[in-house]
């Protein structure tokens, strides 16, 4: 059996590899891309016997590749998304593994994806619905302060960070907290009308910039308030859809 994967965070993308080797030995990776167009660049001469899309990768959802390519191959799909939309995609026999990835998701999908006799034909249209009117957002951040806890609303936050395992957000009032979970799990609960993921470190709301300059490599600068210590650069693969969002 053939295998694609499509996933733009490698961490993600290893663990993937590794159940499919550990779990599907007769199994062969035989491409993995991290956008939309790379994905349609391989699809354009080759085909796999299986799957594994990422939903949002850095150049927009991966539902993307249904309207510009013929998918005539099982998908499973990974998730961070709320438990909301997993149960639209089990309504609607959609194979879907939930982030963080762990081997007991990894084996019902793999046993769900089996068991089916035939191939699940899935309307991308009604399934880019299901997940919009699903996901809800979040409100508020619970953070600690000295030896005690607070909630900071989430309009109140103007960013985050993360560098060497270590997450910050940062409010209006420059106030920064260190948070227990990773950039992952927070894009995930955030309204992306008013966050977006600029590049794997770092995540500005709408209303923290100030400024934006075009800087080498095809790349954005952008300036933030409050200020960050270090650069605030919108990746080249994120450009296109930074300004998307931004004209949204």
């Amino acid at each position: 059996m053939r295998i694609l994967i499509v996933e733009d965070e490698r961490p993600a993308a290893d663990r993937l590899k590794g159940f499919i080797h550990r779990k599907m030995p007769e199994a062969q990776v035989v491409a993995e891309c991290d956008s939309i167009e790379e994905t349609l660049h391989y699809l354009a001469s080759d085909r796999p016997d299986l799957a594994f899309f990422d939903i949002e990768l850095a150049d927009g959802q991966s539902l993307r590749i249904f309207e510009k390519a013929e998918i005539d191959f099982p998908v499973v799909f990974t998730t961070a998304y709320d438990h909301y939309a997993v149960k639209a995609f089990e309504v609607n026999g959609i194979d879907y593994l939930l982030k963080p990835l762990s081997e007991e998701t990894f084996d019902r999908a793999i046993q769900r994806f089996r068991a089916a006799q035939n191939k699940t034909t899935i309307n991308i249209e009604h399934l880019s619905s299901l997940l919009s009117q699903s996901q809800s957002y979040r409100e508020r951040f619970l953070v600690k302060t000295g030896s005690k806890l607070a909630f900071v609303p989430t309009e109140h936050i103007r960013w985050f960070s993360s560098a060497s395992s270590t997450t910050f957000m940062v409010t209006m009032g420059n106030e920064r907290f260190m948070l227990d979970q990773s950039l992952d799990e927070i894009e995930a609960d955030l309204d992306p009308k008013r966050f977006f993921r600029i590049n794997r470190g770092f995540i500005v709301s709408a209303a923290s910039i100030q400024g934006i300059e075009v800087y080498f490599n095809h790349r954005l600068l952008l300036s933030i308030v409050p200020e960050s210590d270090e650069e605030v650069i919108v990746s080249r693969q994120r450009v296109k859809e930074f300004r998307h969002w931004l004209d949204s």
